[in-house]
């Protein structure tokens, strides 16, 4: 479904492997150390267990693991995320704007206006929070949006007018860790502007 190819598109961002290679090499580091140190203590022949996720995996696990970690990461998001996708209300949002729904490097958006009133221990996103939303375009004409169900009668499909589309597109800028494409070679301010969100 449309919903299992958003969460998946949400595990194949620059964002995810820069914190996959930074876990790499943290691992390296503590492997080399525990090497050096291990059989001072007597522990070379212990197992080593690296925690990934809700998982322990073991040092042989782990090193195939940093070599091709899509399949693992897709798989444990399935299982932990998909069934709270699937009862969220998914519309496509549409626009006949000619500039439309610009894209970014990191597909999905994540965003709850609602958290940045909350203490700062407590501004962390997750799926469950009533108020979140998850975009992701899918062209220039057609957006996806994902939301806690407020009326269980919402449209499947939902065209939008240039206001909104700027707010949506500004969000979309806002969460872009370096790269943003647009239809055409064109740029409108009001996806900067601080109101737009």
């Amino acid at each position: 479904t449309i919903v299992a190819f958003a969460l998946a598109a949400c595990t194949r961002t620059p964002n995810l492997r820069d914190r996959i290679e930074e876990a790499s090499q943290f691992a390296k580091t503590a492997f080399a150390y525990y090497d050096r140190h291990a059989a001072g203590f007597g522990l070379e022949d212990r197992p080593i267990y690296v925690p990934v996720g809700d998982k322990f995996l073991t040092r042989a696990e782990y090193e195939q693991f940093v070599q091709r970690p899509l399949p693992a990461t897709i798989e444990t998001a399935f299982q932990r995320d998909l069934p709270t996708l699937l009862n969220m209300q998914f519309v496509v949002l549409t626009t006949d704007d000619h500039l439309g729904f610009i894209t970014t490097d990191q597909p999905c958006v994540f965003h709850d206006a609602e958290l940045r009133r909350q203490p700062p221990e407590y501004r962390r996103l997750g799926l469950l929070m009533p108020k979140l939303e998850i975009l992701m375009p899918l062209s220039p004409a057609h957006c996806l949006l994902l939301h806690h169900a407020r009326d269980k009668r919402s449209a499947f499909a939902r065209t939008i007018g240039r206001r909104a589309l700027g707010r949506i597109n500004h969000r979309l800028q806002a969460y872009a860790p370096t790269t943003i494409v647009t239809r055409k070679k064109e740029w409108r301010d009001a996806w900067l502007a601080r109101s737009a969100a």
